[in-house]
């Protein structure tokens, strides 16, 4: 397989009138790893593959001798072609290589895990796009066969049960989220830089997105933006009830709603200060000028005067600006990585990791290495 990569990569450098020495410097190599690669005498890195691809105008799949794209290729050939505004093109710009990555460990015939189908649920149409949003939640826990409690684990949960893949990016302050849904393929991508519950919202958010199939391949939405369409309404209502559900509300509460149960029930539902206070509202609960009250005060007064300072520095400081991948993809990756297919390059941009050695040897010394040969620095790109 190297052999005959290398052929085609040889073959593509002197089409684009280069040299040995020129294509190396445009990767960040030399010309000495360029030759070992021709020649098929080293594997080559998905990452590094997209470079020289980059680089001789060429396309991966005409690299890999493939002569038709893998699926997940032309999803991300999708992504990229959506039309986002150009504020908004570094979160596009992540999922298209989540795809990438995806597609190069499917040509490289990386085993990946059976996923469960996103669920086929009755999506309701009448009523208000409110009423709808929540409708739909209650169908979905229904359906999950979920109890009204807190959903802990969310983004696991949305991977293991509804086949969406999730990812946790840190994002430019004005991008809340972003969804994809191409034929059946689903990712839901929520911006840590935001505290977990407004993180946890947004998943949510992009999840009834994804069930509904809102008609935009790739939605990329910004914080602040006003709600407008019945889509988004119909969003922010469904994320509101599947994180909490007005009889859980209801039944935490009871006639106690001073404000430490309040912070309580947002904690342990993991939802944020503003859409607790909504369905805290729609429960008749608490009054408009109560909830006007506690947004002034903030969170972190509240949780500091109320005893729930542990809690706050969990929700809005250590769960911030994390960078968690699709679980599926994080597994098959490190999988292609031990097996000697795929250098640390990949893994490191996977993980958001700027100084790939650095992750080598930290991965070595957690026992994580390529066990199929002995990679050498040119490698490690």
């Amino acid at each position: 397989m190297e052999m005959e990569m290398g052929r085609r990569i040889a073959a593509a450098r002197v089409q684009a009138e280069m040299t040995q020495q020129e294509l190396g410097e445009k990767i960040g190599s030399n010309r000495y790893a360029v030759l070992r690669l021709e020649k098929g005498e080293r594997n080559v890195s998905a990452f590094e593959l997209a470079l020289i691809a980059e680089a001789l105008g060429a396309s991966v799949r005409d690299l890999l001798g493939r002569a038709e794209p893998v699926r997940a290729m032309a999803m991300a050939h999708r992504v990229d072609a959506a039309a986002v505004p150009d504020h908004l093109r570094s979160a596009q710009g992540r999922a298209r290589r989540l795809f990438e990555l995806e597609g190069l460990l499917d040509q490289l015939g990386v085993t990946a895990t059976p996923k469960v189908a996103v669920p086929d649920v009755p999506v309701p149409t009448s009523g208000t796009p409110s009423s709808q949003g929540r409708r739909l939640a209650g169908v979905v826990r229904d359906h999950l066969r979920l109890p009204d409690g807190p959903l802990p684990e969310l983004s696991e949960l949305v991977e293991r049960r509804m086949g969406i893949d999730v990812s946790l990016e840190p994002m430019p302050d004005d991008v809340a989220g972003l969804c994809v849904l191409i034929e059946g393929r689903a990712l839901a991508m929520a911006n840590s830089s935001c505290a977990k519950g407004r993180q946890r919202f947004t998943v949510a958010h992009e999840v009834c997105h994804i069930l509904c199939g809102d008609p935009i391949e790739v939605r990329v939405e910004c914080e602040g933006d006003p709600i407008g369409s019945s889509e988004e309404v119909r969003a922010n209502a469904f994320a509101r009830h599947f994180l909490l559900p007005i009889s859980a509300a209801r039944r935490e509460l009871g006639d106690a709603t001073d404000d430490a149960v309040i912070m309580s029930v947002m904690y342990s539902y993991g939802i944020s200060l503003q859409a607790l206070l909504i369905q805290l509202i729609e429960a008749g609960l608490i009054n408009e000028d109560r909830r006007a009250r506690l947004l002034a005060i903030g969170p972190a007064a509240l949780s500091t005067s109320l005893g729930f300072r542990t809690e706050w520095n969990v929700a809005y400081r250590e769960c911030m600006n994390v960078r968690r991948p699709p679980s599926r993809l994080e597994t098959r990756c490190f999988d292609a990585y031990r097996s000697g297919l795929i250098g640390i390059g990949p893994v490191a941009d996977l993980l958001g990791e700027d100084d790939a050695e650095a992750l080598r040897l930290q991965l070595a010394g957690e026992g994580i290495h390529p066990h199929a040969y002995e990679p050498d620095a040119s490698l490690l790109v």
